[in-house]
């Protein structure tokens, strides 16, 4: 007996397992960034890693997967068009949002821009390979 069709079973891992591909993007950021800076002080950037990846995907990814992600993904795939060239410009859409929210700059966009793509990569990769 099947509780999900098999969309909605995508749909719900998409939504859970997508987001969470935020957090090996920020860790790579972290590291890069400690890599080019040599005085940065590594426990600080790690410490604040767990509070930043805690706040981004309560406050940011999981919404915004809600809310912009998988009505993207539900539109793209009914018209056969669910790729990374369609979902990461829909992801980009997203991190302006965010952007305009925050009130960032150029660099912060940037930011948001990576992690959101990490994000919409995450809930492709989770819905395609489901």
């Amino acid at each position: 007996m099947k509780i999900l069709s098999n969309t909605t079973r995508k749909n719900v891992l998409a939504f859970l397992l997508g987001p969470i591909f935020l957090l090996p993007a920020m860790m790579l950021g972290i590291l890069v960034s400690a890599v080019f800076d040599p005085s940065a002080d590594i426990r600080a950037a790690l410490e604040a890693f767990y509070i930043y990846a805690f706040v981004g995907l309560i406050f940011f990814a999981y919404p915004m997967t809600l809310f912009l992600g998988l009505p993207a993904i539900h539109l793209l795939s009914r018209y056969k068009r669910l790729t990374l060239a369609y979902l990461l410009p829909i992801s980009f859409f997203g991190a302006g949002i965010v952007t305009l929210i925050t009130g960032s700059t150029l660099g912060g966009f940037l930011m948001f821009a990576y992690c959101s793509a990490a994000v919409g990569f995450g809930c492709w990769y989770v819905y395609r390979h489901a």
